[in-house]
């Protein structure tokens, strides 16, 4: 079959997997076997490139690139807002979609633009088997297009749930360890209720593979996933993460809750917003990479706004650039200001007005390679605060103050 190519990510992620998926799936050497899907995959039928924008890989034979190359199937760029790249791929094969295809096609979208993820629903199985250090990307893509196959199947063929069942599972595996992690507790309470339903979840996948391979697999299956689970979950509980938290000392200013600290860990800001109460996390990494996280709903988007385009300004300033006649609030990135991504995700409920939620990355785990930033640690904080403190930002005169000091700096 066609060599399936992605790149740009040292690991893949729900609708990578899911775009692959349905490539495998509408190949008519391939189709819906499972088994099939695997062989692909473990005879390295596709390509992992680590600088998948390149043009090079347009040149290459028999080649699908996949989430990246700005091509059929990369749902990143303008007027592909409400896409991502699985519907991309699965409009290219099919002009009229099953009700199983549009409602997982929902999932993804609402978990790729809005970071809904569900406890134990398949996009937070993914989430933990990519944080999952061990595994290589060949793994972790074998791992996720068997959940992904059992989970649709399970919709396709109309079967019943058991959350008993799951449940029991669940519940012996906890029994060997010394931690009860809280969202796998919450989870059990859930599946108590045996009319409890959530599409494409835990319940789903392993419900299939009883039904399709027996017994013995399904649990075998339950215990895999549930260590993935697991192992992310208890990571909040690191003896380094917790030193790391503590270490950070709190600002608070105007009743919002700034806390900063040098960190690697990827439950940093999760820790700081849920244990200390955090609205504003400025997390440094070992590699220079700074990264700005806000707890939803508690920081008024005009602040948001006044810290991207306070940190664009900055990296502008500092670098010796010409600053770029556009709006510095505007979302991802801007060309000539390659170090600053904003993000801002849709509400998840546009009938409840709910708050989008927001995060401002200078380099992340899916994007490595990105400069660091020249604005010391010291210098971002200070800017964070500033934004904070000046609400009302008045742009104008705070681009002049900020040019004149730089202007000092370099006479």
């Amino acid at each position: 079959m066609t060599k399936i190519a992605f790149g740009g990510h040292p690991k893949v992620d729900l609708d990578l997997e899911a775009s692959i998926f349905f490539h495998l799936a509408n190949d008519t050497e391939v189709g819906m076997n499972l088994k099939k899907m695997l062989r692909v995959i473990s005879k390295n039928k596709y390509l992992a490139l680590k600088d998948g924008n390149k043009k090079i890989v347009n040149y290459l034979n028999n080649l699908i690139l996949v989430d990246r190359g700005q091509g059929l199937y990369d749902h990143h760029g303008y007027g592909k807002e409400n896409e991502t790249s699985a519907s991309l791929t699965l409009r290219r094969y099919k002009a009229n979609m099953t009700r199983t295809q549009e409602k997982f096609l929902g999932l993804i979208y609402r978990h790729d633009k809005k970071g809904e993820t569900l406890i134990c629903d398949i996009s937070h199985i993914s989430k933990c088997v990519q944080r999952n250090k061990e595994l290589t990307d060949e793994q972790r893509l074998e791992i996720m297009i068997e959940v992904i196959y059992h989970a649709l199947m399970f919709s396709n063929q109309k079967l019943e749930r058991n959350n008993a069942w799951v449940n029991g599972q669940i519940i012996n595996f906890l029994e060997r360890k010394s931690i009860i992690p809280p969202n796998l507790q919450r989870y059990i309470d859930l599946l108590k209720n045996p009319t409890f339903n959530r599409p494409f979840d835990l319940v789903e996948i392993l419900i299939h593979k009883r039904k399709d391979e027996g017994e013995e697999q399904a649990v075998k299956l339950a215990k895999k996933l549930l260590e993935f689970l697991y192992t992310d979950s208890i990571s909040i509980f690191d003896t380094q993460l917790s030193k790391d938290v503590e270490a950070v000392k709190i600002i608070n200013v105007r009743n919002i809750k700034i806390a900063a600290g040098e960190s690697d860990h990827l439950k940093f800001n999760t820790r700081l917003r849920s244990n200390r109460g955090a609205n504003i996390v400025i997390q440094r990494k070992s590699n220079g990479h700074s990264q700005v996280f806000f707890e939803t709903g508690t920081v008024n988007e005009q602040i948001v706004l006044n810290i991207i385009s306070m940190i664009r300004l900055e990296e502008c300033l500092i670098q010796n650039r010409l600053i770029p006649r556009i709006d510095l609030r505007r979302e991802e990135t801007i060309k000539g200001i390659p170090e600053w991504y904003f993000y801002k995700g849709e509400p998840k409920d546009q009938a409840k007005k709910c708050t989008p939620g927001y995060f401002v990355f200078n380099g992340s785990l899916t994007a490595p390679n990105v400069p660091v930033s020249k604005i010391s640690f010291k210098s971002l904080i200070y800017l964070i605060v500033q934004a904070v403190r000046y609400e009302r930002l008045n742009w104008t005169r705070w681009k002049k103050e900020r040019q004149k000091f730089h202007s000092n700096i370099r006479a």
